[in-house]
């Protein structure tokens, strides 16, 4: 965090699965509850949110594709 360098964060959509997300900057310590929190910009939230909205498509038609059918992201 003193550093200010830019971090990887693994962003859990699903259980199981996992989006990484960069760059991240720590920009607060919370010793007391072992945690601490991030900051990312505008377009990475974006881009959370859209994959949050992939993975719930793809479990909605159990993994495969709508228009052959086939198991493919």
């Amino acid at each position: 965090m003193g550093r200010g360098a830019p971090l990887i964060y693994l962003y859990g959509v699903t259980p199981g699965r996992y989006m990484p997300v960069w760059p991240v900057y720590i920009v607060r310590d919370h010793p007391a509850e072992l945690s601490f929190s991030v900051a990312v910009d505008a377009l990475t939230q974006r881009r959370l949110h859209r994959q949050g909205f992939r993975e719930r498509v793809l479990r909605a038609y159990q993994e495969q594709c709508a228009i052959c059918r086939l198991r493919h992201d």
